[in-house]
C-alpha cells in the first residue's frame, strides 16, 4: 500500500511571483508494487466569498419578518489538469520504493495576490491524485501563496500630491457662525508598508464651536460582493492608525506638520479579484464640542505597493504648500521590495524578516474520490 504521499514544492515558502514557474515534485513510497490508472495533479486558482445577512420578508398577512439569509460568490482564475505518469486509459504497475515524479506550471502574468479575509479568500491549491480503479483515490493537496507586486513608480496617480479642502457653518437657533475650515495635504498618495505618510494639516475656526481634538487615522475598508442568491455586498472597516494632533480654540488657526507611520501589514493586491476589493485611506477629523455638533472630516484614498517612489538627490519631500509651516524633515527611508515570504493569517503576506525557512511543511495527505 501507500506510505508517503506528499507534495513537495521548491520554493522553501511555498511561495511564487504571477507569471512565474511553480515547480516540485510528488513524493511517493509504496510498500509493495500498485496497479493505478495514473498519478495526475491539478492546480487552481480561485476566490470565493460567503457571508450573513438578515433580510426583511413580509407574509401573507403583512407582518414583517426578517430571516438569515447566506450570500456567495466564486471566482476561478485558471485550472490546470495533467498525468504526470499514465492515462485515465488503461492501467499501469508502479513498483514498490521511493519515487519523486516532477512538475511545473506557468502561473499567469495578473493574478491577485493570496488573501484570507473574514467573509473571503483568494486561495492557489496543488493536488495530487493517485488515480486507483475500483478503489478510492488517494490525494495530496498543498496550498500555495502568490505574491503580485505593485511599483508605485509606475503608478501615476500615486505619485501625484494630493490636497483637500473642506468647510462648514454651524447654527444654533437664530445665531450662524463662521466657518470652520480643514485643509489636508500629502505630497503623494502612494506609499509601502512601514513607510511614513507625510501630512499638513490646516485648520482655521473662524466658528463659535471649539474644536477638542484634530484627529488623524489611516483606515482598511474590505469589501466582499456576493451574488448569489441576489446581489449584497459585506463592509468591514479596520482602523490601523490612530494620532491625536490636538485642539485648536474659537477663532484660532493651526497648522500641524505630522509623520504618519504606516504599519507593517501584509500586502494585498486584488486588483484581478472582482469579489474581494481591500482599500485603505487617510482620514483627518476636527471633533467638535457638543452633542449635536457634527464633526469636520476629509478623506484621501491611499496606494499601498511594494516599491515606493524614488526621490531624485536633493530634492525635497515637502511642496511649497507646507514648506512654510513644515517644523519637520520626512527623512523616513521607505523599504524594498521584499522577497515573497510565508502567509499572513490577516491577509496575504508577512513582514520580511530576512530568515528563511528551510524546512517546508509537507502536504497533506488525505484519501477519497478525485
Amino acid at each position: 500500500g501507500v506510505k508517503t504521499f506528499s507534495i513537495v514544492l521548491d520554493s522553501p515558502t511555498n511561495t511564487y511571483y504571477a507569471g512565474s514557474n511553480v515547480t516540485g515534485k510528488v513524493h511517493l513510497n509504496l510498500d509493495k508494487k500498485m496497479k493505478v490508472r495514473g498519478l495526475r495533479i491539478k492546480f487552481v486558482g480561485f476566490a470565493h466569498v460567503s457571508f450573513k445577512n438578515d433580510i426583511r420578508q413580509t407574509d401573507n398577512e403583512g407582518r414583517t419578518q426578517f430571516k438569515t439569509v447566506t450570500f456567495s460568490a466564486n471566482e476561478e482564475y485558471f485550472s490546470n489538469r495533467f498525468y504526470l505518469i499514465g492515462s485515465q486509459n488503461g492501467d499501469i504497475e508502479i513498483t514498490a520504493g521511493d519515487k519523486y515524479y516532477p512538475f511545473c506550471i506557468t502561473l499567469p502574468q495578473k493574478l491577485p495576490t493570496s488573501f484570507e479575509g473574514n467573509k473571503g479568500h483568494v486561495r492557489y491549491t496543488v493536488r495530487a491524485t493517485l488515480d486507483t480503479p475500483w478503489k478510492l483515490d488517494q490525494q495530496a493537496t498543498s496550498l500555495f501563496q502568490v505574491h503580485t507586486p505593485v511599483d508605485l513608480n509606475n503608478h501615476i496617480a500615486a505619485k501625484l500630491p494630493v490636497k483637500r479642502e473642506k468647510f462648514k457653518n454651524f447654527c444654533c437657533c437664530w445665531c450662524k457662525s463662521g466657518p470652520l475650515t480643514l485643509v489636508i495635504y500629502v505630497p503623494h498618495s502612494g506609499f509601502v508598508r512601514g513607510q511614513e505618510i507625510p501630512l499638513t494639516v490646516e485648520v482655521d475656526n473662524a466658528s463659535n464651536v471649539e474644536v477638542e481634538d484634530v484627529k488623524v487615522t489611516v483606515n482598511k475598508i474590505e469589501r466582499y460582493t456576493a451574488s448569489s442568491p441576489k446581489h449584497d455586498t459585506k463592509i468591514i472597516h479596520k482602523e490601523l492608525v490612530s494620532k491625536s494632533l490636538g485642539e485648536v480654540a474659537v477663532n484660532g488657526s493651526k497648522t500641524f506638520s505630522e509623520a504618519i507611520k504606516l504599519p507593517k501589514m501584509p500586502f494585498v493586491n486584488l486588483k484581478a479579484c472582482s469579489i474581494i476589493s481591500v482599500e485603505y485611506f487617510l482620514k483627518v477629523e476636527a471633533c467638535v464640542r457638543g452633542v449635536c455638533k457634527l464633526n469636520l472630516s476629509e478623506k484621501i484614498p491611499l496606494i499601498i505597493g511594494t516599491i515606493p517612489i524614488n526621490y531624485s538627490v536633493g530634492e525635497s519631500k515637502l511642496s511649497s504648500f507646507d514648506a512654510n509651516s513644515a517644523t519637520k524633515n520626512y527623512t523616513s527611508v521607505p523599504p524594498g521590495l521584499p522577497p515573497p515570504l510565508g502567509f499572513h493569517p490577516d491577509g496575504a503576506f508577512s513582514p520580511y524578516t530576512g530568515q528563511n525557512n528551510t524546512n517546508p511543511a509537507p502536504s497533506q495527505y488525505v484519501s477519497g474520490f478525485s
